[in-house]
């Protein structure tokens, strides 16, 4: 059954929106658990962000797959990242995406969001 976005209140259509389901996503049947309050767990966060990474950055030249997941988890002080702090990055790396046109132009904004929110360490991929 299609889903109609019309059809649905405004109080929800904007949480769905503040948790980053768009119309599009909506009606195209996307899954709607992180808006309904179930949340990514830690792991899947972690993969969902170092598949980012790798769709950006694979084939460059020095591409390091285990070391792009260290920055995932640990800042570069050493300190595991909380699960709002994954979620935060997970966040930039898919509407930097999102809002890009081309790879480098994704690389540029993304840079620049993770800095503002003092996550640059989390793009580090080797």
């Amino acid at each position: 059954m299609a889903r109609n976005w019309d059809s649905l209140s405004d109080s929800y259509r904007h949480r769905l929106e503040r948790n980053g389901v768009s119309r599009d996503d909506y009606e195209s049947g996307q899954s709607l658990s992180v808006a309904r309050g179930h949340g990514l767990n830690r792991d899947a966060l972690i993969a969902e962000i170092q598949g980012y990474k790798r769709e950006l950055h694979d084939g460059a030249r020095r591409w390091n797959e285990s070391k792009s997941l260290k920055h995932i988890v640990k800042s570069n002080e050493g300190e595991i990242r909380t699960v709002a702090q994954l979620r935060e990055i997970a966040k930039a790396y898919r509407q930097t995406k999102e809002d890009s046109q081309t790879r480098a132009e994704w690389q540029d904004s993304l840079f620049f969001q993770l800095s503002e929110d003092d996550l640059e360490d989390a793009g580090f991929y080797n």
